[in-house]
């Protein structure tokens, strides 16, 4: 059965599987075999995933013609641009090398798991993930299966980068490459003080057109877009983890005001800061 939720897709059953389970909304998905194995057509490739091995991939690569052993089995997560951007703007918050497995990983999509430990752990994370999204649902469930997702995915980038590490490292970069990342490296940085993309632009020494055409190109957002992740993804740590008072926090992230703080969090979030921080959530 094909469960989806808001921004999550998931299967255990992978003879569910075919290009039209993937919604316009859910853009990447993380697949593992526990049995047997799967050849499916990618553009201009092929690729075979078998047991205790996963493809993580954006379901635009996927043309289709799923082929099967009889005894194919495994599960399938899938989540939306939404998810996958918050993802990255937190992991290239505490790993330096991210944008080296990022290219990694998208010259090589299929993975093997090593340790019965580690494929033991990822199907607990799916196993209570199906027990959450094929129950009642409440606010409270959609948070935890939303927690459960993004736990499963950082244990699989967590093996990911061990592997990645051992390895010697050395893609071509383009250009570009060196551009997206130099930008998203410099948010990193900035904390999301600067919102605008003249700023970044005149940092990196190319135009504001150009930052935004090479994001497009590489990282699926406007340059804006990127800036805007960052920023509420740390409106989002202040209000949520921390106990600065919403004054302390326009000061921190450099907001002209309060009322201009409110503004913008209303606008991006559609609740008010206070809101927010009395909910627990966003």
């Amino acid at each position: 059965m094909v469960y989806k939720v808001e921004n999550i897709i998931f299967t255990d059953n992978l003879e569910d599987i075919s290009q039209e389970i993937f919604s316009a909304d859910n853009k990447y998905c993380l697949m593992v075999c526990t049995s047997g194995a799967m050849q499916m057509k990618v553009v201009d490739n092929s690729l075979t995933i078998k047991a205790n091995e996963m493809v993580i991939m954006a379901t635009e690569f996927f043309v289709g013609q799923f082929m099967r052993t009889p005894d194919f089995g495994g599960y399938l997560l899938s989540v939306d641009n939404k998810m996958v951007h918050e993802l990255m703007m937190e992991i290239c918050r505490v790993e330096p090398r991210w944008w080296d497995v990022t290219k990694k990983l998208q010259n090589n999509p299929v993975f093997r798991l090593r340790g019965d430990k580690n494929v033991k752990l990822l199907e607990t994370y799916f196993a209570m993930l199906k027990l959450y999204m094929e129950g009642e649902q409440s606010e409270y469930r959609k948070k935890t299966y939303l927690l459960l997702a993004k736990a499963a995915t950082y244990e699989v980038l967590a093996g990911i980068n061990k592997r990645f590490r051992s390895e010697e490292v050395a893609e071509a970069y383009t250009a570009g490459d060196k551009l997206a990342r130099n930008f998203v490296n410099d948010l990193k940085e900035d904390d999301g003080t600067h919102r605008e993309v003249a700023w970044y632009a005149t940092r990196l020494n190319i135009t504001p057109k150009y930052l935004s055409y090479v994001c497009r190109v590489k990282l699926n957002m406007t340059a804006s877009g990127v800036i805007q992740e960052m920023t509420c993804e740390r409106i989002k740590y202040f209000l949520l983890k921390t106990d600065m008072n919403i004054k302390e926090i326009t000061y921190k992230l450099k907001f002209p005001s309060v009322s201009f703080f409110c503004k913008y969090v209303r606008q991006h979030f559609g609740s008010s800061p206070l809101e927010i921080r009395k909910k627990g959530r966003v």
